[in-house]
């Protein structure tokens, strides 16, 4: 899954068919449904799939 790089990608890929997975290094449940992330982007390929860190785009995750 590819990473968020920053707050103009965000706006340019929310446009398009994405799922944002908004995570964190601490965040025990992201943790459990990261196992079966590939397996969601194998099998919905019209989607990107875009990891974001909360902790990095805190002000994109408040709006």
């Amino acid at each position: 899954m590819k990473q968020l790089e920053n707050a103009q990608q965000f706006d340019e890929l929310k446009k398009e068919q994405t799922v944002f997975l908004f995570t964190a290094d601490w965040c025990p449940d992201c943790k459990v449904i990261e196992p079966d992330l590939p397996q969601l982007e194998s099998k919905y390929t019209n989607y990107k799939f875009i990891s974001e860190d909360i902790d990095k785009f805190i002000d994109i995750c408040i709006d």
